[in-house]
């Protein structure tokens, strides 16, 4: 017989009250826990509905007798406590509105220019509204009015110091390059943009680096490239530096703003019979009523007359015989010259077509003579007057534009025109009871209108490269 099976098994038995007291153990723990929650009540509860800046006005209006029901009252003795959603503090939104105050104009210029350019800068210049320095070479005789006229004058720093090589360029363009730094360590109150930060911290050093560039531009543009940051590709925001006549520009100008006019003294005045300063004063007396809309093109056509008709508004109106094509007339007419002589019209960085040799497709020029807004009718009228010239003579039957006086346009101000997709204004011709004057209507295109060549017969269709 084995032994073994007498042998008591304490193994399993030992395991067994062990859990069987651990057990006990918890609930024991547990059971005193909960005793706590049991006997002892919170003296004041508070379930009232707490008060949040998030809700919306309208769940706030909503839910008013939720607020003011029996469960938010500390007792029944005590008054409804009502709490206002409404006037918790909402966060303040910031205005992040592009506006004129958000912009700084640091503007070279110099001395012996200044009683000449200053003319120019008096025209758009609001005092006490736009913010702006003019860096000058040395000191100039300001009278106390032209101060409250004119921006803060000062005097750039010394640029002895840094190289200047290229031969055919002058050293001045070291001092305009330095503009942007010398306006921003002015310490101008939310004057911190973040290129002109990075730039000034090391533009002087930059500046060393090349000696050999010709101008200003170049150097910004070398000392960007440094910092890793591109030229900003925005169509239609370019500088073009030419000569001669800008009516070839000013009259096709695509659908962008027109922000600015380069070296003006270089070129013709824009309106025949004025000077340079009375010609932009002309042009700003439009832009003072729709400043958006300055220069802007559309075209219509006279399908009685068979005319092409172009029209830049606040500048000119040019109306030709036949049929042009909208992708000609949007075309600028080479009436300028490149700025490097020996450059071609291929040079440009944009379409250009040549001034027309058929004597029957020169345009007639109606120059703005004078503008002004009628409040009662709500838009601007502009009247245009014909530029006496010599006109070729031309065998076709048509009639002549040299027969109208004047152009009338009407024109509702349109200030919010680039918060919309880019879109050309429609032009329409207006009935006339007059032989002489002719009416037109230059707006936002109406739906499905368009500038088609299809209203007009063909008879008369030629191409301005004829």
């Amino acid at each position: 017989m084995n032994s073994s099976a007498h042998r008591p098994s304490f193994g399993f038995s030992s395991l067994r009250n062990i859990i069987t007291w651990f057990l006990i153990l918890v609930l024991l723990i547990y059971s005193l826990y909960s005793s706590k929650f049991i006997l002892n009540k919170p003296d004041n509860p508070d379930c009232s509905v707490p008060s949040s800046p998030h809700l919306s006005a309208k769940d706030n209006l909503d839910k008013d007798d939720v607020l003011t029901s029996p469960a938010n009252t500390s007792s029944d003795q005590e008054p409804a406590r009502k709490t206002n959603l409404l006037a918790a503090p909402f966060p303040e939104r910031q205005d992040t509105t592009l506006q004129l105050k958000h912009v700084v104009f640091g503007i070279a210029a110099s001395s012996s220019l200044w009683e000449s350019r200053k003319e120019y800068i008096k025209l758009w210049w609001r005092p006490n509204e736009t913010r702006g320095v003019v860096w000058l070479d040395s000191k100039v005789n300001v009278s106390k009015e032209e101060e409250r006229l004119l921006p803060e004058l000062r005097i750039s720093q010394d640029t002895s110091s840094f190289k200047y090589t290229h031969r055919q360029g002058k050293r001045s363009a070291l001092r305009i390059s330095r503009v942007v730094s010398e306006t921003l360590r002015m310490g101008m109150e939310d004057v911190s943009y973040p290129l002109a930060k990075e730039l000034e911290t090391m533009q002087d050093r930059c500046i060393q680096r090349y000696p050999g560039l010709y101008g200003s531009d170049d150097r910004i543009q070398a000392c960007m490239a440094e910092l890793g940051v591109p030229l900003t590709k925005e169509t239609g925001f370019h500088q073009y530096d030419v000569y001669g006549n800008l009516l070839g520009l000013l009259g096709a100008h695509p659908v962008t703003p027109l922000v600015s006019l380069h070296h003006l003294d270089v070129v013709d005045p824009i309106f025949p019979g004025l000077d340079r300063v009375e010609s932009l004063r002309r042009l700003f007396e439009s832009a003072e009523h729709d400043t958006a809309s300055i220069a802007q093109q559309s075209f219509c056509y006279d399908k009685d007359r068979y005319w092409s008709i172009s029209v830049s508004w606040g500048y000119v109106v040019q109306i030709m015989r036949g049929v042009i094509s909208p992708r000609e007339l949007e075309m600028p007419t080479r009436t300028f010259l490149n700025w490097y002589k020996r450059a071609d019209y291929t040079a440009y960085a944009f379409n250009t077509r040549p001034v027309t040799r058929h004597p029957c497709q020169k345009p007639f020029l109606f120059y703005l003579s004078s503008v002004r807004y009628d409040e009662k009718r709500g838009h601007i009228i502009g009247i245009y007057s014909l530029h006496k010239d010599q006109f070729p003579y031309c065998r076709w039957k048509s009639d002549s534009p040299e027969k109208l006086n004047s152009v009338v346009v009407l024109k509702k101000p349109d200030n919010n025109r680039w918060k919309r997709s880019p879109r050309r204004d429609c032009c329409r011709v207006l009935p006339s009871s007059r032989q002489t004057v002719m009416y037109l209507w230059v707006g936002s295109c109406r739906k499905g209108e368009q500038a088609a060549l299809g209203v007009v017969t063909a008879k008369c269709e030629v191409s301005v490269y004829d």
